[in-house]
């Protein structure tokens, strides 16, 4: 043997030719063909399956093994040829729909991919069931690979979502998503996807934000459909189960082309733009005293899990209005009320004085007000800010977002209930980067 020669030895003649020289019957063709595609010979291998095809019409096989020498050239009608021949030698030869399935898939023919993938299901087992589902995945991937958009129902906030959703290179059958909500974006895996389901299924899985548990992600899972209305999905709402139809609140029409109209309209713009800016904090200012509630909305963990969600889903609603006073007033002002004048780092104009003690009375009645030590820590946090801004160290410095804007505010450490109603409540928010800003509850600190 080789071995014994060490690894100089070199073998003095071609197997692979003998193998073609002394070939008479067609399964002789077929070994032939298989040594040239465990090669890497695939026009030799399509020669020597022809050959064996050319002597026994009759065996599938030989057909099947051909489709995917052809599919290694990518000669995909030729490969679907010589699928659809095995199919109809042997209607019950699962690898058959296989080679079938990935030729059209191939094609952009998905439907029909899909289609045949199902019929190779009612005939397979073990390891071909598992490469068809995954053909069935892979089409409709393809399907939802790109940018979406949408609007989730008033119920759950009535803000605009936009997730951007990408093949997953480190499996097959896998995706990734970013999903961007009030101008804050999170990469999101995707697992479970469940084609097999009526209606198909899949689950987001969230990283928690830097400030919560490290080893803990946030799940939602969605029911969804792709049609020529755009993607549909549905997740549970305040509820355990996944929804069995496309309604109720959890559902969103997710579409190609941004959502039009959601934010603040040109003439509420132009009347701001025409205002001092102390009018345009006033005006802020009653924008937000408007929509804090008038109770702590600071979830404890002695709440029962309905009042927690609940609290949530205030908090929720109020961020949402946070993010539309914020794009029409602008960040400047955010940051001018929230971060200077309702903290008392600041002395605001004479003629804001009032309507800042009112807000800062409100968000204090809503426990959304930060506590003595916390203040401290934001002065010198923005000290240091300031200080680097003025030496020039940081030319384009990203501002802190402000230490008393009416957001969610981190829960202590809770127990299992606790974790399942941020499940609930994540589910409830539909985006998962909403999920990051609003369920954790976030502290500036």
């Amino acid at each position: 043997s080789p071995q014994q020669f060490g690894s100089s030895f070199r073998c003095p003649f071609d197997t692979s030719r003998t193998l073609r020289d002394m070939a008479q019957t067609a399964e002789d063709w077929k070994k032939v063909g298989n040594d040239a595609f465990s090669s890497g010979k695939w026009e030799e291998a399509i020669e020597a399956y022809t050959s064996a095809i050319a002597l026994n019409d009759q065996q599938p096989t030989f057909f099947t093994n051909r489709s995917v020498a052809h599919m290694k050239v990518r000669k995909f009608e030729e490969a679907l040829n010589d699928a659809e021949a095995a199919v109809a030698l042997k209607p019950t030869f699962a690898k058959a729909y296989l080679r079938k399935a990935r030729a059209l898939e191939k094609m952009g023919r998905k439907k029909e991919s899909i289609e045949a993938a199902k019929a190779g299901l009612e005939h397979a087992a073990d390891k071909v069931v598992d490469e068809l589902t995954t053909v069935w995945k892979d089409c409709i991937i393809s399907d939802l690979l790109g940018k979406w958009y949408g609007q989730v129902s008033d119920e759950m906030g009535g803000y605009v979502q936009e997730f951007e959703i990408k093949a997953d290179a480190r499996q097959r059958g896998g995706f990734v998503c970013d999903v961007a909500v009030m101008n804050q974006t999170r990469p999101a895996s995707a697992h479970e996807l469940n084609v097999k389901a009526e209606p198909m299924s899949f689950t987001l899985a969230l990283p928690a934000p830097s400030d919560g548990p490290s080893n803990m992600v946030i799940p939602i899972t969605y029911i969804f459909r792709i049609d020529d209305q755009g993607l549909h999905l549905c997740c549970p709402f305040m509820t355990h189960d996944l929804p069995k139809t496309f309604s109720g609140p959890g559902y969103v029409l997710m579409k190609r082309t941004p959502v039009e109209g959601t934010g603040p309209s040109e003439e509420e713009k132009r009347e701001v733009a025409a205002l001092s800016e102390p009018e345009r904090v006033n005006r802020f200012c009653e924008a937000m005293i408007t929509v804090l509630p008038d109770h702590d909305v600071d979830p404890k963990p002695e709440d029962t899990e309905e009042v927690h969600m609940a609290k949530a889903k205030q908090q929720i609603l109020l961020n949402k209005s946070m993010f539309h006073a914020n794009e029409l007033y602008g960040e400047q002002i955010t940051q001018m009320v929230f971060g200077e004048y309702v903290l008392g780092l600041k002395e605001p104009p004479s003629q804001c004085s009032s309507q800042i003690a009112a807000l800062r009375a409100k968000m204090d009645k809503a426990g959304l007000l930060p506590g003595e030590e916390d203040r401290k820590k934001l002065a010198a946090r923005q000290k240091q800010q300031g200080d680097a801004r003025s030496s020039g160290s940081a030319a384009t410095p990203s501002p802190a977002p402000p230490a008393a804007q009416p957001e969610v505010k981190p829960d202590p450490p809770m127990e299992q209930k606790d974790n399942t109603t941020v499940m609930l409540v994540a589910a409830g928010v539909v985006a998962v980067v909403a999920v990051a800003a609003f369920v954790w509850l976030r502290k500036k600190s």
